[in-house]
């Protein structure tokens, strides 16, 4: 028979409950035993008993989101209002500890709550890496930063935009000593991953569009044939611009953009030092052959190589042999 008020003994038995399975026990054999009228009293007390648990506990076994669920279908509280019960006591008790995320220095929050940082740095030279940050509570935002987290005021302003916590200034507040503290902290928990950018397409497109073609040594041959020339003297390859501006068409990338990222790889660095700092040389030209003229692009072998080199020698004798390969072919058929 249940009694009219929620007494002693049903009190005492949730009080000295020190896990969630023995809270839960006395739960159920309190609302066994507890007048209707105070069935959602002892929800509500349970609730905050929960939190109360969790709050001194390093390790919880259990599953939290599946014992609040449990409560509120086993009254008539509603589920809203259990949650908030179990939260407003928890934050509660968190704040009582200095745990609280929103009692929290900027440097203390980021050791609490961040599991780690991914660094996502794109070959283009001209894109800045991407933090992201990722925290150890799946209900707040991960936050990604630019060069942001080197401010520590823009750092909090975006921390409380993603995941409306209000943290504080750090302990170090200095530009230069907050910066000295936040390049350590992410050198400490980065995992650093690489995306390849437009340029970085465009410009292994062009390679391999060098190593899979023909280029010819006599210029009028490469005009003729609509090819890419190699200069021997210079040791430098030619690709038509038509070729390389439908590349960068492609991606998306101007023609200025793709020089500046060539002139950042190793085979093109004898260019820069040849004309010297703060100069750069154009890799477009315009050449001549019988009154004609055609854009090119100039590539160093050290950055590609055609697939063949055709030498007027090599192109007699191609002719040559196909001429007879004519006349075999033509005897055998009389």
């Amino acid at each position: 028979m249940k009694i009219n008020k929620i007494d002693d003994e049903i009190i005492d038995n949730l009080d000295s409950a020190e896990t969630i399975p023995e809270a839960k026990q006395a739960y159920i054999d309190g609302m066994n035993r507890v007048d209707p009228m105070n069935e959602n009293n002892l929800t509500g007390m349970t609730a905050e008993k929960y939190a109360e648990i969790v709050a001194d506990s390093d390790d919880v076994q259990v599953d939290m989101d599946i014992e609040i669920q449990n409560l509120y279908h086993n009254s008539n509280l509603g589920k809203k209002k259990v949650e908030n019960i179990y939260q407003d006591r928890l934050d509660e008790l968190d704040s009582d500890n200095g745990t609280s995320p929103n009692d929290m220095k900027l440097d203390t929050f980021l050791i609490n709550h961040v599991d780690y940082v991914m660094k996502t740095c794109s070959t283009d030279s001209h894109i800045d890496p991407i933090y992201k940050w990722v925290f150890n509570n799946d209900e707040w935002n991960n936050v990604e930063t630019i060069g942001e987290h080197n401010n520590h005021g823009m750092f909090i302003e975006k921390i409380f935009d993603r995941t409306g916590l209000n943290v504080h200034t750090p302990e170090k507040n200095g530009n230069k000593e907050w910066k000295h503290w936040v390049r350590n902290f992410i050198s400490e928990r980065v995992i650093v991953t690489e995306t390849k950018g437009s340029r970085q397409k465009v410009i292994d497109s062009i390679r391999e569009y060098i190593q899979e073609s023909r280029a010819f040594t006599e210029l009028g041959e490469a005009f003729d044939n609509n090819k890419m020339y190699y200069d021997e003297g210079n040791d430098n390859v030619y690709v038509l611009s038509t070729k390389i501006t439908s590349k960068c068409e492609n991606e998306d990338v101007t023609s200025s953009a793709l020089q500046s990222e060539l002139y950042n790889e190793d085979e093109f660095e004898k260019d820069m030092t040849k004309k010297g700092r703060g100069q750069t040389p154009s890799l477009s030209k315009e050449l001549t052959h019988d009154y004609k003229k055609k854009s090119y692009w100039r590539f160093p072998t050290e950055f590609a190589e055609p697939k063949d080199i055709v030498r007027p020698e090599e192109e007699e004798e191609e002719e040559e042999e196909e001429e007879n390969t004519s006349r075999f072919s033509g005897g055998s058929n009389e």
